[in-house]
């Protein structure tokens, strides 16, 4: 329901003043902005691997898995991927990603940061699209602007 269609019904059936009316209405479409741009611009969520909520030692079996995997990309590089382990800690990783040939994302250098739970590989690893023009650019419906990928 548009805003001005909603102050009409309101307005037809209701004693406040008009004033009152738009305050209510301004205030309700504020809150949906708010809580909008809130989700957009989260930065503290389950999603984010920068979120620093998660707690817990990884597992030896953890970072075997771990370098099991890395070790399997190296050996066997998909074409247009880069993985880069961080030098202090082995549940962070990073994967820098370029545009397929013949395709809007041609010439495209994409950075990801992936983070690997304690529990991994029984919990998937969190990722964050790094390259997002410090959240002005959303590449597609799957990419968000604030780096979280669906």
């Amino acid at each position: 329901m548009g805003i001005f269609l909603m102050l009409k019904c309101i307005g037809s059936h209701s004693t406040l003043p008009p004033t009152e009316i738009l305050a209510m209405a301004h205030s309700s479409v504020s809150g949906a902005q708010q809580k909008y741009s809130q989700f957009m611009n989260q930065t503290n969520e389950s999603w984010d691997p920068e979120w620093k909520a998660e707690q817990g030692v990884p597992s030896e079996t953890c970072f075997l898995r771990i370098t099991k995997d890395l070790r399997t990309i190296c050996n066997d590089p998909a074409p247009g991927i880069c993985v880069i382990p961080d030098n202090d800690d082995l549940t962070r990783v990073y994967a820098l990603v370029t545009g397929p040939f013949d395709t809007p994302y041609e010439g495209g250098f994409f950075l990801f940061l992936v983070k690997f739970p304690p529990e991994y590989p029984l919990r998937p690893p969190r990722v964050k699209l790094m390259t997002t023009g410090n959240g002005s650019v959303r590449f597609n419906p799957n990419l968000y602007s604030n780096g979280k990928v669906s």
